[in-house]
């Protein structure tokens, strides 16, 4: 697994190349809280109320905060823009340009290293999942040993989620297509790994 860490990161790179999402966007949908049920007093009441206000206005400053986030990810695109439309013929900078505003406004590209840091936390999770499977071995905890290897997909499809911030479906279907993809090349390592155990040992 760890001779494959550089292999998975690549096949991240492949199926990231736009970069995914520039904003960080929350783990759950946001759920105002609840009113005062009918016929409450009218201290209950005017509770529920300022309770709803504090929600909202914690709702805007998030966005606010997610705003400055999308300008601060896209500002560098603009310099680059206008330095080089600066460069360019005046007959040529009277025009729009259009795929020059559109990279402008791209996606950020990721590199290579930040798939690589990705890569190394989930292994991180995954080791220590095996770790505790070790520990349970054939003690009384041994029937949850199935419920913790299953926890390794569902954090992983959690983690892509909330690093890469693009949808459920394309989470999904990305997931997918890299977990058979390495399952592949984990199959084809530990195949190499024992030819080269029998022929040394």
């Amino acid at each position: 697994m760890f001779a494959v860490l550089p292999v998975f990161a690549v096949l991240l790179k492949l199926l990231y190349l736009g970069g995914g999402g520039i904003e960080l966007r929350g783990r759950r949908r946001p759920v105002p809280p609840a009113g005062a049920p009918a016929g409450a007093s009218l201290g209950r009441r005017a509770w529920a109320e300022l309770r709803l206000r504090a929600w909202r206005a914690g709702q805007a400053v998030e966005k606010a905060q997610v705003r400055r986030r999308i300008r601060a990810a896209r500002r560098p695109w603009r310099q680059a823009l206008r330095r080089l439309r600066a460069r360019l013929p005046a007959r040529v900078r009277v025009g729009r340009i259009g795929w020059l505003r559109r990279a402008a406004t791209a996606r950020r590209t990721r590199f290579y290293a930040e798939h690589v840091v990705f890569t190394l936390h989930v292994h991180a999770f995954a080791f220590v999942v095996f770790w505790a499977l070790l520990l349970v071995g054939n003690s009384r905890w041994a029937p949850w040993g199935g419920w913790l290897v299953a926890a390794i997909p569902v954090y992983f499809l959690l983690a892509q989620r909330r690093v890469y911030a693009q949808s459920w479906g394309k989470t999904l279907v990305k997931s997918a297509l890299l977990g058979t993809a390495y399952s592949v090349v984990l199959t084809l390592g530990v195949l190499v790994a024992a030819a080269l155990a029998a022929r040394l040992g």
